[in-house]
């Protein structure tokens, strides 16, 4: 009499394999989603952390002025590639400067990607008529757009809106 021998039968391993590979896809697509999530999610937050630096260098050089000085731009779209402030009689001044995404505030680089600065209508036209007062704007509204990428789509764009009053008028 022949003696049924201990093991797994084809049958047995195939369905083994089948319900390992229906989990570990499951365990895949939600280790991916999850990734792709803290990916897009760190870009916001990075975003963020740049736009904290940049609110409170221009806040902090714009405290320190008295008035505008000069302000390069286009004024179709409001939007400015340079603004110098004046930060007393003594012709001392402070700049903020956009060059090919790049923001250089007073020497000092900023690493985030902005895409454009914007500020009051009303001072980018005064800074193109012939004969200009922009000192007698005692505050300025910025709205800079920074751009980051995500690794998994497309450009983020996160908006900072802020005012700055002068106080050393």
């Amino acid at each position: 009499m022949k003696k049924k021998s201990d093991g797994f039968t084809l049958l047995e391993l195939l369905i083994v394999l089948a319900l390992t590979g229906i989990i570990m896809s499951i365990v895949i697509s939600m280790f991916m989603k999850g990734n792709k999530v803290f990916a897009n999610s760190n870009t916001k937050t990075t975003l963020q952390m740049d736009a904290k630096d940049i609110q409170e260098k221009i806040s902090d050089i714009c405290m320190q002025a008295n008035s505008i000085d000069y302000v390069k731009g286009n004024v179709e779209n409001d939007e400015i590639t340079e603004l110098v402030l004046k930060l007393d009689q003594n012709g001392n001044e402070a700049y903020i400067k956009l060059n090919n995404n790049k923001l250089n505030i007073n020497g000092f680089n900023i690493p985030s990607n902005v895409r454009s600065i914007k500020i009051n209508k009303e001072i980018v036209d005064e800074a193109y008529k012939k004969n200009s007062d922009l000192y007698k704007f005692v505050s300025i509204n910025f709205n800079i757009e920074l751009q980051g990428k995500r690794p998994f789509g497309d450009d983020v764009i996160y908006p900072v809106k802020f005012t700055v009053t002068f106080r050393n008028r």
